[in-house]
């Protein structure tokens, strides 16, 4: 067999002490990758439901104030409501999904916090699957760049106004 054709493994055996350390070597780093990721993930995300736990009140502000007429029964076409819009906003899908919101939880506004601290929370999860994913299964520290954008508390806006579901929204929904 000449030596040209030969690879180290089958010069060297395919289960050598060699190969065993260097699977080792990798598995512990991608492990370290993946917890970096993943804690990363974890860190942000518990630190933006923090932030609506202890900064999140349960008075409607701003546009809420527009849900208080339905919730509450005095809203004579819901459908006109739904379909109006709000500035230069057209936005039916969030002032449903935040009324029903609303309406589970007795009119609790904080609940569209919580509701948009999740929602970036799962989209920034599985912005790091799909990334994986499409790496052949390979997660990369990079991977941690989701849910560092999503998740950051310069979002307070975006995670302390309830109104802000419609952008929260369609950013899950185009994301």
């Amino acid at each position: 067999m000449p030596l040209q054709n030969l690879s180290p493994s089958a010069i060297l055996g395919s289960q050598g002490w060699h190969t065993r350390l260097a699977a080792r070597m990798a598995t512990r780093g991608e492990r370290s990758i993946v917890l970096f990721v993943w804690g990363t993930w974890a860190v942000m995300f518990l630190v933006a439901l923090a932030a609506v736990v202890i900064y999140g009140r349960n008075i409607p502000f701003a546009e809420d104030w527009l849900l208080v007429p339905p919730l509450t029964g005095n809203e004579p076409s819901l459908f006109a409501w739904i379909w109006t819009q709000n500035s230069e906003h057209l936005v039916p899908l969030p002032k449903a999904i935040f009324l029903l919101l609303l309406s589970l939880t007795g009119g609790d506004f904080r609940v569209g916090m919580v509701f948009d601290t999740l929602l970036l929370g799962t989209l920034a999860a599985g912005m790091i699957l799909v990334a994986r994913h499409l790496r052949g299964g390979q997660i990369s520290v990079t991977d941690a760049f989701f849910p560092i954008v999503l998740l950051h508390i310069g979002h307070w806006d975006n995670l302390l106004w309830s109104w802000e579901i419609q952008f929260v929204l369609s950013t899950a929904l185009t994301g």
